[in-house]
């Protein structure tokens, strides 16, 4: 139920790494292999480049995801040097390579930050500078050079807007713009182990709308849909700390992480929580406190099964 991984992983692909410069030694020795008229030093120099970057493959293959993520950034780094070599000790007409940058702005922009990604292209710039300043001569190498950083940081902010715009929806629940199940998920694992290393409080409250399927029944889903738009606003203003969390699980589930609270703030919270309404709906509200030992799912059981409760209490209540 509860994903170890977190959402960055978006940022750190340990196996697209390998296969980016598995891909990039092979293209790179067929281009080579395929052509004829290369000197003896530049071969020998194209392929040693080669050899690196399948190097690289196999350690990425090896240590996989124990590396950090930062050091996908100097395989980029490392990419774009290599490149830059075999630009350098290619005979004349062989500015074909140059499109290997495309490769290394286009997968920055998959695994990158925006900044990130904007670095990697102005050292892409700065080493094809280089290149066409000292290595073969070129036609029209300021074309040559617009053409080649232009395509890249073209590829790459397409390519980046693109991606960020998934990982929003990935995040996102669309009907009431908080964060969904899967971020909650990874959200309260973070925090267990952040709680765990300083000694904070850390609460979970459970929201559940009452009798939210008598709502979509008699009003219809659309209804429905604008009740809980305007139960989380109310929540929201309930939930104003910057630390404070709220979540979407699913239809008609919410929940909170809230940290840093004693227990009678955290009671207040849940008071303030179960006052809420919207059309009339109500929405009954379950908390618990993590005992500093516990796994996130045993934590969120807690505060389910207290939601639960508080519930059933609504029901009694309202019975005649």
């Amino acid at each position: 139920m509860f994903l170890r991984r977190p959402l960055r992983e978006l940022l750190f692909d340990p196996a697209a790494a390998a296969t980016f410069f598995w891909l990039g030694g092979v293209a790179g020795a067929a281009v080579m292999l395929l052509t004829s008229h290369w000197p003896r030093d530049a071969v020998v120099t194209t392929l040693v480049v080669m050899a690196i970057a399948l190097t690289a493959t196999l350690v990425r293959r090896l240590v996989g995801e124990r590396q950090p993520a930062w050091t996908l950034q100097v395989d980029a780094a490392l990419a774009t040097g290599l490149v830059s070599v075999v630009l350098a000790v290619a005979p004349y007409g062989y500015n074909a390579f140059a499109i290997f940058y495309v490769w290394i702005a286009l997968y920055s922009s998959l695994y990158f930050t925006r900044r990130q990604t904007v670095l990697q292209i102005v050292l892409v710039a700065g080493a094809y500078a280089l290149v066409l300043a000292n290595g073969p001569a070129v036609d029209r190498p300021y074309a040559s050079w617009l053409a080649v950083v232009g395509t890249c940081a073209t590829f790459a902010g397409l390519t980046s807007t693109l991606v960020n715009v998934l990982r929003t929806t990935a995040r996102q629940d669309s009907l009431t713009g908080v964060a969904n199940r899967r971020v909650f998920d990874e959200r309260l694992a973070e925090e267990i182990e952040r709680a765990r290393r300083s000694r904070v409080p850390l609460s979970v409250i459970a929201l559940d709308v009452d009798d939210f399927k008598g709502v979509n029944d008699h009003r219809g889903h659309l209804a429905g849909d604008r009740t809980l738009v305007r139960l989380v606003e109310g929540w929201r203003a309930c939930l104003r700390r910057a630390t404070d969390f709220l979540a979407r699980l699913g239809g008609d589930e919410f929940a909170a992480i809230v940290l840093d609270a004693d227990a009678d703030q955290v009671r207040q919270l849940v008071e303030r929580l179960g006052a809420v309404t919207a059309d009339g709906a109500t929405a009954s509200v379950g908390t618990a406190t993590w005992d500093g030992a516990e796994s996130a799912e045993d934590l969120f059981r807690r505060a389910d099964a207290a939601m639960f409760e508080a519930k059933a209490v609504r029901k009694a209540r309202r019975a005649p």
